[in-house]
Formats: structure tokens, C-alpha cells, sequence
């Protein structure tokens, strides 16, 4: 697991250390809006089916439109509980015990 402070450090990180299987992305990011994080991350082939799940405190459909049109997979509505993580991710094919 690895974590950055910003859209910028997020995708240097995330480039840097080849297929990341999960992605939980802020709506609000410094230095670099999520939506160009999201289209930049996706260019990435290393990145291509990576799953990214936007949090967000209540998205209103623009935005959340917006965000599946550049490459999110789904979205949580601050504030979340772990359950629900688990069945976003679920929903996406990931399992574990």
C-alpha cells in the first residue's frame, strides 16, 4: 500500500512502481485535479485496468459523470465505512477472507 499527499506525488508513485490493483482517489487533489489524474493514470498501460474508486462528499451526477467519462470505476460517498469499500470492491472482482 502506498500513499501520496498530492495528484502529482500520487502518480509518480503510481508509475513508479509498475500495476497497482486499486486506486482510492480523493475528489479534491493538490497540485493536479482528480479528473486529470484519472486521464493521466489511464494512459499508463501499466495502469489500464487498475480499479480507481473516487471518494467524494456527496458528488452531485456532474461530477461523478465527469469522473467515470476520464476512467473512474466507481465512486464512495464521504463520509464511508469499510463495508462499503469492501462491496465497491467486490463489485469490481476483488475478494479476500
Amino acid at each position: 500500500m502506498s500513499e501520496a499527499d498530492n495528484g502529482t506525488q500520487a502518480l509518480e508513485v503510481l508509475c513508479g512502481m509498475g500495476a497497482a490493483d486499486i486506486v482510492l482517489l480523493d475528489w479534491s487533489l493538490y497540485e493536479k485535479s482528480s479528473l486529470e489524474f484519472i486521464a493521466q493514470l489511464r494512459q499508463q498501460t501499466a495502469h489500464s485496468t487498475t480499479v480507481i474508486l473516487l471518494s467524494a462528499v456527496e458528488p452531485g451526477m456532474p461530477t461523478l459523470h465527469r469522473a467515470l467519462l476520464a476512467g473512474a470505476d466507481d465512486y464512495l460517498t464521504k463520509p464511508f465505512t469499510s463495508r462499503q469499500i469492501d462491496e465497491k470492491l467486490a463489485k469490481a472482482g476483488f475478494t479476500w477472507q
